[in-house]
């Protein structure tokens, strides 16, 4: 029987590229904010980082192994301090995901979101879900009313 140990993982999951190529999207998305297919492709790549980093708080907390397959007694504050990093990242995934299936024109882009969403929903519940819509509703919310007194603005003048 061949068993892969923690350390075993960096081959299965490059995290460092990853994190490299949400910096990229990122960078991106600062100069092209409505670019979708970046959003689509940063929703992504915060959904395998998430998944990664619940994966190791999950082994430090089921087997004292640190992420290099060494024998550690982590500390509570470590397994919930990664918690909340890859909670953060989901939120942000989810944020991402609302928003292209709210802005986006592409049909593809939609679909590739719903099945985002539903990756989550697996996971994770819908609370985590009906919450990042809540956000993005309100977002788009202040958004519209923004345009709108920017166009009675300039009828004004």
């Amino acid at each position: 029987m061949n068993t892969a140990s923690i350390s075993d993982v960096s081959a299965i999951c490059d995290i460092d590229a990853l994190r490299q190529a949400e910096k990229s999207y990122r960078d991106l998305l600062e100069v092209e904010p409505g670019a979708m297919d970046v959003r689509v492709d940063l929703a992504w790549c915060l959904f395998m980082q998430a998944v990664h980093m619940a994966g190791q708080e999950s082994a430090i907390r089921n087997n004292g192994l640190s992420s290099t397959g060494n024998s550690v007694w982590p500390t509570p504050s470590t397994a919930l301090t990664m918690q909340a990093q890859a909670q953060m990242m989901l939120n942000e995934c989810l944020q991402n995901a609302v928003t292209v299936t709210q802005l986006s024109t592409s049909r593809q882009d939609q679909m590739v979101m719903n099945k985002l969403e539903t990756l989550v929903k697996l996971a994770c519940g819908e609370k985590l879900i009906s919450s990042a819509r809540i956000n993005a509703s309100r977002i788009l919310a202040d958004l519209t009313q923004a345009v709108m007194r920017s166009d009675q603005d300039s009828c004004e003048s």
